[in-house]
Parts: structure tokens; sequence; C-alpha cells
């Protein structure tokens, strides 16, 4: 009596297989390798398998030190189950969806991780995609071993990975190099489960026998892509990753443009203060002082607001520069890096005025940059949600901060 779905010889005893379940019959099913010519039949011929399989798993299974297609969750359950086996062969596919999902959840972490900085509740994020690369490092390095292996070749060559870009562009070429047809030193040659012989196809659609293997079993099967299977979820999770993006994007911008007003706030105050004084000791005009009590009172008054106000400005342009960009926020890293120079510019020139109050050392210069800074800013404003920030933007470019009024 045979079992109708596993095909094993089950004896004269019972109905039903002790394995599976199924009804027994009197004769052996025809099974998708028992039905390629020239392959030998684990139940006719368990000795033309290379050691490594399990016999008691029939028709066969593959052992792990054998190369095999797997699907996308099928390598990535297999490579947490075989977490550090760096023993034997591992197949492309083995491989590559191990990577896959190890990047998936590793820009979801990170992405993640962010999530507070979002919400204003903590300025630093939380390491999450740190703790995972950290939980799947050896996995990994355990698959790029396999898959050296594969190709016949030691895994300490994944230390090449150190030497900048050349070592890692040869990695890449090998670990997406096709395996070794037929058994190395590693392993033997890639087997197929009779169970999964569905979904691995040729071009054509049906196995391709390598003759030159049949001595030790194994089938050549070039595996059919699976990637179109996946497509609507790549898709869903592209665009989510985009709208977590966008939605960063903005947050982020939002707090520049908070930090900026703060930092031109302390600006205006310092241009109203000077300006006071010297509508106090002047007449008007420039420099034509009251008395000379008045010119006396307009220096000492203009380097005490000075000296004030440099550490506010320097402290504001900090806040600036402490404002977190990810490496999507280009246009936001222009922005803020023409601000910074415009925050210097103002630096520079109190730190003169604290001790020459007539200084218009670097007038030019703050000017230029504020001109840079606000052509940066209105052109980068109608990337942030439909022109979100437009008031804001055009209050601070047309603000009392005009670096004229500081002459």
């Amino acid at each position: 009596m045979f079992c109708a779905k596993c095909g094993i010889e089950a004896g004269q005893n019972g109905s039903f297989c002790q394995s599976c379940g199924k009804p027994l019959s009197a004769s052996a099913p025809a099974s998708p390798l028992n039905s390629i010519p020239g392959v030998p039949s684990f139940q006719t011929n368990p000795s033309a398998f290379p050691l490594g399989i399990d016999a008691m798993s029939p028709p066969f299974m593959i052992a792990s030190n054998a190369p095999r297609a797997m699907k996308f969750i099928e390598a990535v359950k297999f490579g947490y189950q075989n977490y550090a086996n760096f023993k034997g062969r591992a197949s492309r596919s083995e491989y590559w969806f191990w990577m896959l999902h190890y990047w998936i959840v590793a820009v979801w972490l990170g992405l993640v991780s962010y999530v507070p900085v979002i919400l204003s509740i903590s300025d630093m994020p939380i390491p999450l995609g740190t703790f995972f690369s950290l939980g799947v490092f050896v996995p990994s390095i355990a698959r790029a071993t396999r898959r050296l292996h594969d190709i016949n070749k030691p895994g300490a060559l994944i230390l090449l990975g150190l030497i900048p870009i050349v070592g890692s562009i040869l990695l890449i070429v090998w670990l997406s190099k096709k395996g070794d047809a037929g058994a190395n030193r590693y392993g033997p040659a890639q087997l197929v489960d009779v169970n999964s012989i569905n979904y691995l196809e040729t071009d054509a659609g049906t196995p391709v026998i390598n003759n030159d293997l049949l001595e030790n079993g194994a089938v050549e099967v070039k595996k059919k892509s699976l990637l179109p299977k996946y497509s609507f979820f790549a898709v869903i999770a592209t665009l989510l990753v985009l709208l977590l993006a966008v939605l960063q994007s903005h947050v982020q911008f939002g707090k520049l443009i908070s930090a900026i007003e703060v930092s031109e706030a302390q600006m205006n105050e310092f241009n109203a203060e000077e300006q006071k004084v010297y509508d106090r000791t002047t007449y008007g005009a420039p420099l034509k002082f009251n008395s000379a009590e008045s010119e006396i009172v307009f220096e000492s008054e203009v380097k005490r607001l000075a000296g004030v106000y440099e550490p506010r400005i320097l402290n504001a342009g900090r806040i600036v520069d402490n404002i977190l960009l990810l490496p999507w926020n280009f246009k936001q890293r222009d922005i803020k890096s023409s601000y910074l120079n415009h925050n210097s510019s103002w630096q520079k020139q109190l730190f003169t005025k604290s001790s020459d109050p007539y200084s218009t050392m670097y007038s030019d210069d703050i000017y230029s940059t504020w001109t840079d800074f606000c052509k940066e800013l209105k052109s980068g404003a109608l990337w942030y949600l439909f022109g979100r920030f437009d008031s804001r933007i055009a209050e601070i470019c047309i603000s009392d901060s005009d670096p004229d009024l500081s002459n």
C-alpha cells in the first residue's frame, strides 16, 4: 500500500497514511520527479541521493548544507532557524530574499525611530534600526558565507567588504553569481523539493535535467521569478515610505522655520534697541550728536548692546544648526546652510561693534547672505504642502532685520 500524497510504501496494514493522513492505495502515485525521465526515485533508489538527504521525509527533503531555491517567507524563516549556520551552500534566492527582508525591516524601523522626533516628544531618535542590525548580524554573515560556498569560494572572502568601493563591488558580483551546477567541497548540488516543483519552473514551464548530475540525484531547475506576486505589496510599502518621508520633511521644515524666526527676533531686537539709542543721542542726522556726552552715551550703549546680543544670536544659530535633517531633506539642508552663513555674519558684526560701535565692516556680507537666504527659502517653500508656510516666509523676508538698520 502506498500513500496517495507522500508516495511512501506503508505496508499492508491500515487504510490511511500515518504521516499525512491521506488514504492509501495499491499503487505508488506518480510524482513530479518520477515523471521526469532519468531522474531516480527516492522510493525505488534511495542510494542515488547524496548525503544530507533526510530519508525519513518522503519523497525527500533538502538538507541545510545543500542549496535550493526559496520563496521570500521561506528564506526568512530559514535564516532565523539556521541563525549561526555557516556550513554548506546557499542559493541566490536564499541570500537575496534574506537581504531584502533585512532592508525592508531596517528602513521601516529607521522611520519609526524618528516618530518621537516628529511628534516633538524627544530630540533624539530611538535606535531601533541599530538594535535590529546587531540582532541579524550573525545570520547575515552566515548567509553571505554560505552564498560564497555556493560558488566554491571560502567564506572568509567577505572580509573584502572592508575594502572601500572595490571590495564591496567584488562581493556584490560574487554574491549575485549563479552557484556551481554540481557538488563542490562545501556541499552537494542543488536539489529540488518535489513539493515545490510547481513553482520552480524554467522559462518554458518545465524542469530542466542536467544529465551530468543524475548520478548524484540532482535536478537543475531554473526558478521562475516570484517578484510579480509581491508587486502589490511592494507598491503599497513604497507609497507608505514616501508618505512618511513627506510628513517628516514637513514637520522638520516647520521646526527649521521656527528656529529661524527665533534667531531673527534677536536680530530685530538689537536693531530696535540700537535705533532707540541713536534717536536719543543724535538730531536724526547720521552721527550728528546732541553733545559730547551724547556721543559717549551712544558708544557705550552700542558696545553694551553688541555684547548682550552677540551670544544670543550665537545660541539662536546653534538651535538652527541642531535641527535634525535626514538625507532626503536636501532642500532644507540648503536653506539651513544659507541661513547659518547669515547668522555668522551677524555674529562677526556684533563682535566688532562691541569694541568699535561705528563699525560697518560686515554690513555688505550681512546683506549678501540675507539676500541669498531669502532666495533659497522662497524657492524651497514650494516643496512643502502647497504653500503651508508662505505667510511665515513672507514675514521673515520682509522683517525689520534689514542690515541697513545696523549701520
